[in-house]
């Protein structure tokens, strides 16, 4: 996996989500403590402590992105493709993309070598996790996903078909709490099968697409709804309904009735918005 080569180098990194909260001042001396200065810094937000957090993170925001890539993966593809992209010369080139934060941690830690540099980028990943609580979130997700798209996955399982590197699939929030480890779901989101979404409550057929229309309305965004046929004969086939928002995939619903497959996508739409 390397640097994708074209539009993506001339455009401009996307922004780091800063370092805010009470304890932004700890955070900051944290990340870019030597180690000499570490006995000063609350052994809670120690640099070491804080990259593994970061690298946590980050896996877990890189497999729900892949877990959500058209055409699917399969589990031992997500597995390959995490690993492929969390490698250290891939954390490193995106170090590089914020040279200010890079050369301020040199003039603090001279001489550091190449996991040093890798660990502090995940130290910053972590203590932004920390720092923000839960309104962050959102923030740092579209981080790495911007990230993750300037890299180009030169993998045999990714040039079928079908498939597009520019593509932005949105994940739904990942964490619930603001800041505690326990916050981080230990497997993706999981949404029930169409056919069986209940027609009792918010969520049933018609008052899910009403809901999302409205507040897509309200919120001023575009929605469209594109379906196709899945499977070769009639009886043993399905609906695959996709909802786009401003040109974006936010929901998927697959049903042998295209209604419940449209519900499904909108209701899966609705939640990846976060709304």
């Amino acid at each position: 996996m390397t640097i994708l080569k074209g539009s993506m180098d001339n455009s401009p990194p996307p922004a780091i989500p800063i370092l805010g909260g009470a304890e932004a001042t700890a955070f900051t001396l944290a990340i870019y403590a030597t180690r000499s200065s570490s006995a000063n810094i609350p052994t809670q937000y120690s640099s070491d402590r804080l990259s593994e957090l970061g690298k946590q993170v980050l896996s877990l925001i890189i497999t729900q992105y892949l877990f959500r890539k058209r055409p699917l993966l399969t589990s031992n593809e997500i597995e390959s493709e995490r690993d492929a992209i969390l490698n250290e010369a891939n954390v490193l080139s995106w170090l590089d993309l914020y040279p200010k934060e890079k050369q301020l941690f040199l003039e603090m830690n001279p001489l550091r070598d190449q996991n040093e540099m890798g660990l502090f980028f995940l130290s910053y990943v972590g203590a932004i996790y920390l720092s923000n609580g839960a309104s962050i979130h959102p923030v740092l997700e579209e981080w790495i996903i911007d990230l993750i798209l300037r890299l180009d996955i030169r993998s045999s399982m990714l040039e079928g078909p079908g498939y597009s590197s520019n593509i932005h699939y949105p994940l739904p929030p990942l964490y619930t709490g603001p800041h505690s480890l326990d916050s981080l779901p230990s497997t993706p989101a999981n949404f029930p099968p169409s056919s069986t979404l209940s027609t009792g409550n918010l969520f049933n057929q018609d008052n899910t697409l009403l809901l999302l229309n409205q507040t897509a309305k309200q919120k001023g965004v575009h929605i469209d709804y594109r379906d196709e046929r899945e499977g070769e004969l009639d009886h043993d086939s399905l609906w695959v309904v996709y909802c786009d928002m401003d040109g974006h995939v936010r929901g998927c619903g697959r049903s042998k009735k295209k209604k419940v497959a449209k519900a499904h996508a909108a209701r899966e739409a609705y939640v990846a918005m976060g709304w």
